[in-house]
């Protein structure tokens, strides 16, 4: 994979329709976790080739849940399904390990949170002025060697850690050290050489030796060489016109994306490594505190997972079809991860189901809800603009049915329960449309659960 093709991997944030209406975490024992649900919303995906991935549930260090859907290979006629063994890559996940192997590495007295670059990598622009601390929080202005720019087009000849630290040492920096936070893998691609560098071992011994052996991860893994010898590995797809098929993501290398992105995993290991991380077996506990302060919405090597009432953190990554997403919830001690290599339904939601479930036992999966047709008529009037509290709704007719789209995010279907009635398939949010006295349509009402808001027709 050369370097310049790995362009926005490692997603670190994902989007979520009707964020200010989203997850509301009712603090609630989820040890009485509803598997049946869970089965039939993973069994509605399988079926209908939406989705192929793989989901494990843990609290209180007990893994409750652990499922998979879909195949890891497709090779024609030859399909393999995937098992709750099956390894896949977590991309930017990679950065909540190398931050608790850097903050190890603090605790032992062998760098400190305040050290400067320059110590390690002095050819990097500003070296002398960025600390550790602001890489680690994605405030050093280091460019990000995933997205080059037209200036430095050309691939470096090979993607050793002096060919890449050559390469990052070309950019100029985007701002000054600690000015404002821009998320860049270059931070967490030094961070893991750093790690090497005072360790003197690999970072997949480094891994080994700090954080898998010590906790037990049997599938977690680092890089090419691992894939080259596993089995069990999950290949990514997209679906078309019916059929999965194969998406070239590239060499998946050991040195880049390195520490920022290389580590290959099972969900079942990814809640084991964030509940020992939250309980204390890999850091202290003030060590978790300086991790977990977030500013600007990330932390140290993670960030916050939005909820209504039961703050969580995590991270997710991806790449070009392979995505994963891990999560903790402190208050309730629940861990949850999933990755797909393959889906049309997006993961997003997939995900916002499963938490709801989690939380929420009368919740009804929305695929499940009866729905009415309504003539092209009586759907017409509803189309137009709304002004909310929070945000622009806009609502469409398309074919024979209705979408909704808040200012900035993505589009939704609405299906019908009444005639001026409405819910989203994705998100179960209630839209209902009120008229004045001569029938025109003049406002909407929102309700998710117990959260409501009130808006105007506009246009």
């Amino acid at each position: 994979m050369k370097t310049m093709e790995i362009a926005r991997l490692l997603t670190w944030k994902t989007m979520v329709l009707f964020i200010v209406l989203a997850v509301m975490c009712k603090s609630v024992a989820a040890q009485d976790l509803n598997t049946s649900k869970l089965d039939e919303l993973l069994t509605y995906l399988e079926d209908r080739n939406e989705a192929m991935g793989s989901l494990a549930i843990s609290k209180n260090g007990k893994l409750l849940y652990a499922r998979s859907i879909g195949y890891r290979s497709v090779n024609n006629d030859k399909k393999i399904p995937a098992d709750r063994d099956t390894k896949y890559r977590i991309w930017s996940i990679t950065k909540i390990f190398t931050a608790t192997m850097i903050l190890q590495l603090i605790e032992e007295g062998n760098l400190k949170l305040e050290t400067t670059l320059d110590q390690f990598f002095p050819r990097i622009a500003n070296a002398d002025s960025i600390t550790i601390l602001h890489m680690l929080n994605h405030k050093s202005g280091i460019h990000d060697f995933t997205d080059p720019g037209p200036e430095n087009s050309s691939s470096p000849d090979s993607q050793t850690q002096a060919r890449m630290v050559d390469l990052i040492s070309m950019f100029k920096p985007d701002f000054r050290p600690g000015e404002r936070f821009q998320y860049s893998n270059s931070n967490f691609l030094l961070l893991g050489y750093i790690v090497e560098k005072l360790d003197e071992v690999t970072y997949s011994a480094a891994l080994r030796n700090r954080i898998s052996s010590r906790i037990g991860l049997s599938d977690t893994y680092y890089g090419l060489d691992a894939l080259r010898s596993i089995e069990n590995k999950a290949f990514t797809y997209r679906l078309q016109e019916g059929q999965w098929i194969a998406v070239n993501e590239g060499d998946f290398s050991a040195p880049v994306p390195g520490g920022a992105g290389s580590i290959v995993s099972t969900p079942s290991d990814m809640v084991k490594f964030i509940e020992s991380l939250f309980s204390g077996r890999l850091i202290t506990e003030n060590s978790l505190a300086q991790m977990t302060n977030i500013s600007e919405f990330y932390g140290l090597g993670i960030h916050l997972v939005h909820s209504q009432s039961s703050a969580g953190f995590g991270h997710g990554g991806g790449y070009l079809g392979s995505y994963s997403n891990l999560a903790y919830y402190p208050q309730d001690r629940l861990a949850i991860a999933y990755c797909t290599n393959g889906q049309v339904y997006e993961m997003d939601k997939i995900l916002y189901h499963v938490l709801q479930i989690c939380y929420d036992k009368s919740y009804v999966l929305p695929f499940n809800r009866p729905s009415i047709q309504l003539s092209k008529n009586i759907l017409q009037k509803y189309a137009g603009i709304y002004e909310t509290p929070k945000f622009l709704l806009t609502v469409t007719m398309e074919g024979n049915h209705l979408t909704a789209q808040p200012a900035g995010q993505q589009k939704s279907t609405l299906a019908a329960f009444a005639e001026n009635g409405f819910f989203t398939q994705e998100f179960n949010i209630e839209i209902t449309f009120g008229s004045d006295k001569t029938g025109k349509t003049d406002s909407v009402f929102i309700r998710q659960g117990d959260r409501k808001m009130a808006g105007k027709k506009i246009k």
